[in-house]
């Protein structure tokens, strides 16, 4: 755990010494970036280890009574998603190193860095975060850096738009987010993520309540109908390496949350794996219906990402009982649990969507900004309207 809080340490330091060296962009832009990777290089050990061995890395430090203790601790589930926030940041970040010198000369490349590096620092807490207050500062960090990264052309009214629509989608979603977790702290008489584990289990009324607060709350960050409507805005107002690592791993943050919280509340109802597989069903079929008439390659990378990631990884078990799956298969799948048929591999071959790191670099490969137009040393080249 100690490598996970060094490489947090690295991005934040890093990115102040970018903010700090604002006025020479190409320094600044070095330092941002390297310190993105060199951050991400540290906590891959740790999190190699806990995925491969099954263990737990903790944390625990005193802290007030009120807000209980400072606890943090990566478990396999974490290491799960923290894994490809590490893989996708070092790729973003030697990417972003190149496309942001195109702006060299319009603007300040300190701030953004700052931006990208907290970023990534705030997605790192979100998975590793084990109290309630940790949890929603990390959450909110990781929502108020992103609304920066996205606006860093904000002198463009759409960009402003875009940014706008975001940060209330994510402000809605943190405010069900806080009703969910004020009923389980309630409920432990504790705000502790153990607590909440150990506790007497939960009245159906109560969590099916609580089910469909942070089924709407991390719903909204991950795009699922109908709060997708800041996705096809945000992405392609960001910068390229910023919708990578947005659509790579922010959206899947919000799958991470309610798998999280669903061990919380004890045996699930039948009707919670219902939910979930008719609204993974509703919006793979909305991603791909909008993606179909869209002319704007990044703004289709978004809503694919939105139908095959978060949507794609709820997936209903055998049996009413068995909520979740996660896996590569887009709700419907038709293969048993561990196994898939010949045409589902043929299929997730086909598909760069679901593939998770060829989708990721398609991501970085296809390099464009707004409007289809390529920067930084890509020849520039628009799709026909």
């Amino acid at each position: 755990m100690e490598a996970v809080l060094t490489g947090i340490l690295v991005w934040i330091l890093g990115g102040l010494a970018a903010l700090i060296l604002s006025r020479f962009p190409r320094l600044a832009s070095t330092v941002g970036a390297s310190a993105a990777v060199v951050g991400a290089l540290i906590a891959l050990t740790p999190t190699l280890r806990v995925l491969l061995d099954g263990g737990r890395e903790s944390q625990v430090l005193p802290w007030d009574a009120v807000h209980g203790r400072f606890h943090l601790e990566l478990d396999p589930l974490g290491a799960a998603f923290l894994l490809p926030i590490l893989g996708l940041s070092v790729i973003s970040a030697v990417y972003g190193a190149k496309y942001l010198m195109a702006y060299r000369h319009k603007k300040s490349l300190g701030a953004p860095w700052f931006f990208f590096n907290t970023f990534i620092a705030g997605m790192t807490l979100v998975v590793i975060a084990r109290t309630v207050l940790l949890f929603v500062v990390a959450w909110e960090v990781m929502s108020l850096t992103a609304f920066f990264l996205i606006t860093f052309e904000h002198e463009d009214a759409g960009v402003r738009r875009a940014g706008w629509v975001y940060l209330v989608a994510a402000q809605l979603g943190v405010a069900f987010l806080l009703a969910a977790f004020m009923i389980l702290g309630n409920h432990a008489r504790s705000l502790e993520f153990a607590a909440f584990t150990s506790a007497t289990t939960l009245s159906a009324t109560t969590a099916g309540a609580v089910f469909v607060l942070t089924l709407i709350g991390f719903g909204a960050k991950a795009g699922v109908v109908p709060f997708h409507v800041w996705l096809p805005e945000a992405h392609p107002a960001a910068p390229s390496h910023v919708s990578a690592l947005m659509s790579g791993v922010m959206i899947k943050m919000g799958l991470y949350g309610l798998l999280r919280v669903l061990t919380f509340l004890g045996q699930p109802a039948p009707w919670w794996g219902i939910t979930l597989a008719v609204t993974g069903m509703i919006t793979a079929l909305v991603g791909i219906s909008v993606a179909l008439y869209q002319r704007d390659i990044k703004r289709i990378v978004a809503v694919d990402g939105g139908a095959d990631g978060p949507a794609g990884g709820l997936v209903p078990g055998n049996g009413p009982n068995a909520v979740l799956r996660v896996g590569l298969c887009r709700p419907g799948a038709t293969a048993a649990p561990g196994k898939s048929s010949r045409a589902d591999r043929q299929r997730i071959s086909a598909d760069p969507g679901i593939a998770v790191i060829r989708g990721n670099l398609q991501r970085l490969v296809v390099g464009c900004h707004r409007n289809n137009v390529r920067v930084a040393g890509c020849a520039r080249t628009r799709v026909k309207q």
